[in-house]
């Protein structure tokens, strides 16, 4: 578990972006994608920059929705 502290939101999601690039790309042995999580209580306000970041350093994600299930 790695905690990381920003100065806003974006600058948060460089740092994830960062440290998942190393992890997947220059540590020995590399983590496998799905061995890596990113857990935040709402992901609403990092939406945007987690789908301009992440791409921009080859990084798979998958950004969980919430659905009702009264539709």
């Amino acid at each position: 578990m790695t905690l990381l502290t920003a100065a806003d939101r974006r600058q948060e999601v460089q740092l994830w972006a960062r440290a998942i690039d190393r992890w997947l790309r220059v540590d020995a042995p590399a983590a496998a994608p799905r061995e890596i999580a990113v857990l935040v209580r709402d992901i609403e306000p990092y939406r945007e920059a987690v789908h301009e970041i992440f791409p921009r350093y080859r990084i798979p994600y998958f950004l969980d929705e919430r659905r009702s299930v009264i539709a």
